[in-house]
């Protein structure tokens, strides 16, 4: 449908093509970056969103990437970062608390595999 009313626009079909090709190539580059890990946020209730975000650790920043294409960035720089205890499972996530320098705090969820991501990315 959407297709449709962009042609009825005006907009040429081989622009619309190779724009959905550079988002999901861009999308696909940053998901198979070794520094880029997946993790989920934590709701009030201690419950886990079912969106999986992506994000990396430069030294001591957090780059959340967003949006379909994986082409928003949320930078933030952070304070602490702490492994919060949880019942061990293969298919639960790994809570971690990251306190941010200005004020904020979020628990995420890291899969075991991502975990190492984050210690080597903050204290390196």
């Amino acid at each position: 449908m959407i297709w449709a009313l962009l042609a009825l626009l005006g907009i040429p079909l081989w622009f619309i093509g190779s724009s959905l090709t550079a988002v999901v190539l861009h999308r696909s580059s940053v998901r198979k970056d070794v520094r880029t890990f997946a993790f989920k946020g934590s709701k009030s209730d201690g419950s886990w969103y079912r969106r999986t975000s992506f994000a990396r650790w430069e030294s001591d920043v957090f780059i959340e990437f967003q949006g379909p294409g994986l082409v928003r960035t949320d930078i933030a720089q952070v304070a602490l970062v702490e492994v919060l205890p949880a019942e061990t499972t293969d298919s639960a996530p790994v809570p971690v608390r990251v306190d941010f320098v200005d004020g904020r705090s979020e628990t995420i969820g890291l899969t075991a595999e991502a975990l190492p991501l984050l210690v080597e990315g903050f204290t390196s």
